[in-house]
């Protein structure tokens, strides 16, 4: 008690910090301030001139501001801090009734101590009026379209700069970056730079990304030099152009020795690889893929200690991989060495490099057999060795490799498929083609209950197509072309819903096509997946991408540690518009595609097939199908390559197929079709009189054979549904035609016979025809 009397004081203090706190509380729990309520409707407005309908959440049922998609507020004083917008105006900004907009800086007064703005992909092509974001940290204005940033050298707290994906070509419109002291992160990717900006000032830059641009010097290149805190920086493809080559860049690289992870990849450098480059000690990712480097790999590249990605891809590297190379590169968990000259088997050096994650050593000239010892890889989720000179049986070490997911041996000499004891349940992507397998297609395939791709073309394999394939739930390509695969078709293919591709032309498979086959989307169903990716090198997102059958990524984690994550890029070859098509990234998802071609199968083609109104090509040719062309065709919207030349089919080509708008190639060639051709509009205005040979009742244009009137009066009426109906009275016609020809032939034979006046008629004619022939 004498302790509070004497310390009045203290007490008084104590009370009125309570009493603020209680204040305090009590301001934060009313939310947002009003006036920056008010600013955030009329910022609404804005992004939804003159009709749109984003940002349904704003000045909703939710009064307090801070709770808005995409706003953020200071825990304290409940003030605007960040504002992303990314994506909120989709514009097609080469639509006139949308166009590309400015957006008018006032709008962005009422938040003061705004921090964090990301206004990405809205279609902006400049901001009006005076910036005056003095506390702006973060701006992400990446794929727009802006031409110049006037305002830039007034944001001097800016940490991170995105510009990339826009129209900006003149490097003197930026001469402001150089007042952003406290920049540490400059996206300036994917825009038509002819030279490089000065650079020279930003001491604290961390992260430089200058890809995929338009560069035809390198000035200002040596200002690099003096940014001794860069940690990552891309370079990759310079001039996007083909033909251009921009110089050495490596001499403005040495003294970077503070680098994590340089990619310089696209860039025509040529050359033996630099020894120089074995000074940058602390790289932890290095991309040099993609240029025309040569001769032997240098073996001070051992002194990367921290070497997590090494991606060499695409150059013209000669001999053997160096076993020395690998023993002090225990940290590696990527490595490309894909598409150069390198000869020899795998050495067993490599398995210093225990922590591998993915491997790829695709298109070279290796041999030899895949080691056992492949199995110590026990993280390894990617393994790449297609397109060199492997053989022997796939080795019992496989058995280890339960994280794989991406498998590809494909064009190899292997003989035996897959180890019965090998675990694939996590495999997403199989690739098998052109290797001596032989026997049925392996069960163990059917763990994979994960799988995405099956590629097995080209190989000896015999024996059904299992039942147990339904079981590949997650299916979405399936290859089994040119086997020695027979049997009839499983209705149990029907069930796989997620699937795009199908190819299982030429085998020897029999029977009807299942009418089931009308029940897979082709396409329609299904989220998009991380196999399709949009890029295939580039910087996305703060992200490295670096990848030729696989993307490698690494990102910062804000402006300055670094990660590596791996995603996976499927590539696949499919016969679409009568060749040879190779698809990769997005283009997956949005191709479909079923070939039956050049098997034995037999019977009329399903109507129901018609109703594959996703499918974008489809390939029934050289099969022994009879009956007519499904009407039901024409709702076959999608389609752009429609093949039924060599097989048996009859009656006239439906006149409806030509309300199919998107087809570019159309063959019913050597068939048994017969009546006019397809109205000579549309597509089909294009199509020579090569889709319709070997028809010799077809007639029209562009065929030489007119239409006579009873060939056009058979084809205007309605085709039979029943293709059985047409056959018997064609039999029973040709029939009836024959006996009525005999009998008229004996019948003038028995005339002529009894009757003695025309015998002697006949017998004159003829001696006198004889007498004027000598």
């Amino acid at each position: 008690m004498n302790l509070v009397m004497e310390y009045p004081l203290v007490l008084c203090l104590w009370a009125l910090l309570g009493l603020g706190l209680l204040q305090l509380q009590s301001h934060g729990s009313l939310g947002c301030l009003e006036e920056e309520r008010v600013g955030l409707l009329k910022l609404k407005d804005a992004f939804n001139y003159p009709n749109r309908s984003a940002l349904s959440s704003w000045g909703g049922e939710e009064s307090d501001c801070c709770r808005w998609e995409g706003v953020g507020c200071d825990n304290i004083t409940q003030q605007v801090i960040q504002l992303s917008l990314n994506g909120t105006r989709l514009t097609d900004c080469s639509r006139k009734e949308e166009g590309c907009w400015v957006l008018n800086t006032s709008l962005l007064d009422p938040f003061p101590e705004l921090q964090i703005l990301k206004l990405a992909e809205n279609g902006l092509k400049g901001l009006r009026g005076v910036v005056s974001l003095n506390k702006l940290q973060v701006l992400d204005l990446s794929s727009n379209s802006f031409t110049e940033l006037p305002w830039l050298g007034e944001l001097i707290d800016l940490k991170y700069l995105d510009f990339s994906d826009n129209l900006l070509n003149n490097s003197n419109h930026f001469q402001g970056i150089l007042n952003l002291k406290k920049l540490r992160h400059l996206d300036f990717s994917v825009n038509f730079f002819t030279e490089l900006p000065s650079l020279g000032a930003l001491k604290n830059l961390k992260y430089l990304d200058f890809s995929f641009n338009m560069l035809k010097n390198l000035n200002h290149f040596q200002e690099l030099t003096n940014l001794s805190n860069l940690e990552i920086m891309s370079l990759e493809q310079l001039n996007r152009s083909d033909n251009y080559t921009i110089g050495e860049i490596f001499p403005f690289i040495w003294t970077l020795t503070s680098l994590t992870v340089l990619s310089i990849g696209s860039n025509k450098q040529n050359g033996t690889l630099p020894a120089g480059l074995c000074i940058l000690k602390n790289l932890q990712g290095l991309a040099l893929g993609r240029n025309s480097f040569e001769g032997n790999l240098p073996l001070c590249l051992s002194n990367l200690t921290s070497l997590r990605l090494l991606e060499l891809s695409e150059n013209n590297f000669v001999g053997t991989i160096p076993s020395t190379l690998f023993p002090s590169l225990y940290s590696l968990e990527y490595l490309s060495l894909s598409d150069n000259y390198f000869q020899g088997e795998i050495s067993p050096a490599l398995l210093h490099s225990s922590k591998l994650i993915s491997l790829d050593l695709s298109n070279n000239k290796i041999s030899g057999r895949i080691p056992h010892w492949i199995g110590n890889f026990l993280e390894l989720s990617s393994l790449i060795l297609s397109r060199n000179s492997l053989e022997g049986p796939i080795p019992m070490g496989f058995c280890k490799l339960h994280e794989l997911k991406f498998l590809d041996l494909s064009w190899n000499n292997f003989i035996d498929p897959m180890p019965s004891c090998v675990n694939l349940s996590r495999l997403r992507y199989l690739h098998l083609e052109r290797n001596g397998f032989t026997g049925s297609i392996p069960n163990v395939i059917s763990r994979s209950q994960s799988l995405v791709t099956l590629d097995m073309r080209n190989n000896n394999l015999s024996g059904g197509i299992p039942n147990w394939m339904s079981s590949l739930s997650n299916l979405r390509i399936l290859l089994l072309k040119g086997n020695n695969l027979d049997g009839t078709i499983p209705f149990e293919l029907c069930q796989l819903d997620k699937i795009s591709i199908i190819d299982l032309s030429h085998n020897n498979l029999f029977g009807p096509i299942p009418s089931c086959l009308n029940n897979i989307p082709f396409g329609m169903k299904g989220a998009l997946d991380d196999i399709f990716s949009t890029r295939d090198y580039s910087f996305e997102n703060g992200r490295l991408l670096f990848s030729y059958k696989l993307k490698y990524q690494v990102h910062p984690n804000h402006f300055y540690t670094t990660d590596l994550i791996l995603h996976e890029k499927e590539e696949v070859e499919f016969i679409s518009k009568s060749r040879s098509e190779s698809y990769s990234g997005n283009i997956l998802y949005f191709m479909s595609g079923m070939d039956l071609s050049s098997n034995k199968l037999t019977g009329s083609i399903p109507p129901e097939i018609g109703n594959l109104s996703g499918i974008h090509t489809l390939n029934l040719s050289y099969n022994h199908l009879d009956g007519s062309i499904p009407k039901t065709f024409s709702s076959l919207k999608q389609i752009e390559s429609l093949d039924l030349s060599r097989n048996k089919l009859s009656g006239q080509i439906p006149p409806q197929l030509i309300e199919l708008t998107f087809l570019s190639v159309f063959k019913v060639a050597y068939n048994n079709l017969s009546g006019k051709t397809p109205e000579r509009k549309a597509q089909f205005a294009t199509f020579d009189q090569s889709s319709y040979e070997g028809n010799p009742l077809l007639c029209g244009p562009p065929l030489e054979r007119n239409c006579t009137s009873t060939e056009v009066l058979p084809s205007l009426l309605p085709p039979s549904s029943d293709h059985e109906e047409n056959g018997l009275f064609k039999v029973i016609f040709l029939w009836s035609f024959g006996a009525a020809f005999v009998v008229a032939f004996l019948g003038s034979i028995a005339f002529v016979y009894f009757n003695t006046y025309l015998q002697s008629l006949l017998s004159s004619f003829i001696y006198e025809y004889v007498l004027s022939r000598r």
